[in-house]
């Protein structure tokens, strides 16, 4: 429990981690899965080790995030990748 004046006595729960540092292993097609919102959000669904995890984004932060993806790829490979 946290105290206001400064002593604390709880201690964070040591878990596995769920993205680990270390050689990066590919992903296959069923790890992530794209969908819209019924107010046509886009989304993104990650699934690892039977967990899963949710992001809901605008336009805006959709193709920001297909930018940030496509900064990733070999030159010759972003042609003809628009946003």
């Amino acid at each position: 429990m946290f105290d206001l004046f400064g002593k604390a006595d709880y201690k964070l729960p040591k878990s596995d981690a769920l993205w680990k540092s270390g050689p990066v292993e590919s992903i296959g097609a069923s790890s992530y899965r794209v969908g819209v919102t019924r107010k046509g959000e886009t989304t993104l669904t990650l699934i690892y080790d039977g967990r899963s995890t949710t992001l809901i984004m605008n336009e805006a932060t959709c193709k920001q995030l297909i930018r940030m993806l496509q900064a990733t790829l070999a030159e010759e490979d972003n042609k003809g990748i628009d946003t």
